[in-house]
């Protein structure tokens, strides 16, 4: 991934997981009213341009989609996890009830990693 993409990919990422009407999926369906607009013009030229912006609202729509898909994914995955910590690891034997989920793990690492107490 290139440096440019990043800060794109995070507020699409933060705009979906966030927003109850994100603007991400909405952007695109205006984009291709104007590309519509553009085309019924009359001229070759607004035609060419339509043409352009709705190629570039379809590749908009298609990549928010995908990045829809893998916020859903990590969405749902955490919150099993969550759940795994809060109940589901009480439901079974005594055994499992002081373990804890992947991402809890990941969290505690990570909190140790960044105030540099790493433990083997």
């Amino acid at each position: 991934m290139s440096g440019k993409h990043r800060p794109i990919r995070r507020a699409i990422d933060r705009d979906l997981a966030k927003n109850m009407r994100p603007w991400s999926v909405y952007l695109p369906l205006f984009t291709l009213g104007f590309a519509w607009f553009l085309a019924t013009r009359g001229s070759i030229l607004g035609l060419l341009a339509g043409g352009v912006v709705a190629i570039a609202a379809i590749a908009w729509f298609v990549y928010t989609l995908a990045r829809a898909w893998h916020v859903a994914r990590v969405l749902i995955v955490r919150s099993g996890e969550q759940y795994y910590d809060r109940v589901g690891k009480y439901a079974l034997p005594p055994e499992y009830a002081d373990t804890e989920s992947a991402d809890a793990a990941r969290r505690r690492r990570r909190g140790e990693r960044l105030r540099g107490q790493r433990r083997p």
